[in-house]
């Protein structure tokens, strides 16, 4: 009997891959549908970096963000290309400086489209305006949600997320806002640290500007949060052409539960009969699965099925059953 569960749930894990694969919802960034408005992203692609500086005692901690919302990113550095591989848009990268000495301390990557055990992609659409949030409702815009990071501490494995609320910026608010900016001094005429608050933002080259926002480290969740807020003219509807939603959300729909529902009763299915034809038959291998011998007829099937359409295409007029008397 263990001989059978042995062999049997072996195949469990690529099932398990199998299915999580086809089920994976992946992010399109030409195209995001959210509360029955189209929102396209595709200009704000390409290379954007955000970073977070913490001054500590005798140190300066720095975690720079690289961003890529459309494509995974290029990462030439040993560390990052090793920690933030397989499919990573959004990479965290962490550093230490002591004087005239600076010391990478690690990467890891919060937004990432590959299946991990810890952590899952599953990427979520909010139109702003619909949005549970009486201040975020105010705002014109969309909000995504979307993880599949990992960040390894020792033995312990924290899923990683971002939040990132593109807010519509028309191009003259973007100008009207570049010239109240100009102030470098505070209310007690001490000069600010630019370097601090301007690692914050990038201009995003599209219009818009990209800024950090917050890293939530939330023990509660055993979850941690990069908010950013992309304020860019693709944030605003009248960019965006209209379209049909039923959901604001990219949870899954009536097909991807259908074809869940299909998945899990046939799966149950073949382990029952499998389970049926080892303790009563005493059945091996291929034997253990339903309907084995069609199984093993269909490559004659089908090569007797695709000799009967050559034949037809290639029939030179004869004719069969009886002949005329």
């Amino acid at each position: 009997m263990w001989s059978f569960w042995g062999s049997y749930l072996a195949f469990l894990p690529l099932l398990s891959v199998l299915f999580r694969s086809a089920a994976a919802v992946s992010f399109d960034c030409k195209k995001v549908l959210a509360g029955g408005v189209e929102f396209k992203l595709e200009t704000l692609g390409g290379y954007h970096q955000v970073s977070w500086i913490r001054e500590g005692l005798g140190s300066e901690h720095n975690t720079t963000f690289k961003i890529n919302i459309c494509d995974p990113l290029e990462l030439d550095d040993p560390v990052e290309k090793d920690e933030c591989s397989h499919g990573t848009h959004i990479c965290g990268i962490e550093t230490l400086r002591r004087g005239d000495q600076t010391f990478k301390d690690g990467a890891y990557p919060i937004m990432r489209n590959y299946i991990h055990e810890h952590a899952e992609f599953n990427p979520v659409y909010t139109r702003l305006k619909d949005s549970a949030s009486n201040t975020d409702s105010q705002k014109e815009g969309l909000r995504l949600e979307i993880g599949g990071g990992v960040k390894k501490t020792g033995q312990d494995k924290r899923p990683q997320r971002a939040v990132i609320e593109f807010i519509c910026r028309k191009d003259e608010d973007a100008e009207s806002d570049a010239e109240g900016s100009d102030e470098d001094e505070d209310d007690n005429g001490e000069r600010k640290r630019p370097e601090w608050e301007a690692a914050k933002k990038t201009d995003d080259g599209a219009g818009g500007e990209l800024e950090f926002l917050s890293y939530d480290q939330d023990s509660s969740r055993n979850e941690d949060t990069l908010r950013l807020n992309w304020y860019t003219p693709h944030g605003c509807e009248d960019a965006a052409s209209s379209g049909r939603d039923t959901s604001s959300s990219g949870g899954w729909g009536f097909f991807s539960w259908f074809f869940f529902i299909i998945f899990m009763g046939l799966l149950v299915f073949i382990i029952f009969t499998a389970w049926i034809n080892y303790t009563r038959n005493g059945a091996r291998g291929w034997d253990l699965l339903p309907y084995s011998d069609i199984i093993r007829d269909v490559p004659y099937i089908l090569g007797d099925w695709g000799r009967k359409i050559v034949s037809t295409l290639n029939g030179g007029g004869a004719r069969g059953g009886y002949s005329a008397v």
